[in-house]
């Protein structure tokens, strides 16, 4: 699975650092239409938010705080947590250099294993983490037990992912598939997954992206 979401021993400050500049290679991308892409997709997601009166976020699976952070700055009072200690600890220390007091320290924790009963929010944020668990139905029960009656979600959109990624000659010779992405959804084939759980309020398309902003049933 991808590194954000195992649990990592790290063994040094050079394996940090390597855990880190793995996971930023993706919003970090020099390429221009890379990175016009990644603007559109924070600007659907704050769009998303901004239609609801949601003040406080909770974010499962932050990584390294980058959504999080993106919102803190839009001044939404953020938080959550993630899987892998390194990147936590990357989340708070940008969060204090950023000097972003409305977002709460980040904490490690398993999606699979955490007591959710005691988190309290206005909306819960998973973005581009379910491709990557290997049972995202679990995932979803786990989450909604996350006190709040918002949610918003968001997954790559295949098969468009990776015709993208083959055609910047990425990860060839598995059909542009990005290492760890195990989950694979199409724009109909995530919103009936999700209504299992949810009822869907807005449903938007940044290329290459899905997000969805739902509500619990």
């Amino acid at each position: 699975m991808h590194p954000k979401y195992n649990h990592i021993h790290t063994g040094g400050q050079q394996n940090a650092a390597d855990i880190i500049s793995r996971h930023r290679e993706h919003y970090n991308s020099p390429n221009r239409i890379a990175q016009y892409l990644i603007r559109s997709f924070k600007t659907s997601l704050l769009s998303l938010v901004s239609k609801t009166s949601a003040r406080t976020l909770f974010e499962v699976g932050c990584g390294d705080g980058h959504i999080s952070l993106f919102l803190a700055e839009s001044g939404y009072q953020t938080g959550g947590g993630d899987i892998n200690p390194v990147l936590v600890e990357q989340a708070n220390i940008d969060a204090a250099e950023r000097n972003l007091t409305n977002a709460t320290p980040f904490k490690v924790f398993d999606i699979y294993s955490y007591d959710f009963s005691n988190i309290h929010a206005d909306m819960t944020l998973c973005c581009e983490v379910l491709e990557h668990l290997p049972d995202p139905l679990l995932a979803l029960d786990r989450i909604t037990e996350i006190n709040t009656e918002l949610f918003l979600f968001s997954v790559p959109a295949e098969p468009i992912w990776r015709i993208l990624n083959m055609c910047r000659l990425k990860y060839l010779s598995d059909f542009g598939n990005t290492p760890g992405h195990i989950n694979h959804w199409g724009y109909l084939g995530f919103r009936k997954f999700l209504e299992r759980w949810f009822t869907v309020l807005h449903y938007v398309k940044p290329l290459p992206y899905i997000v969805v902003l739902c509500k619990r049933r």
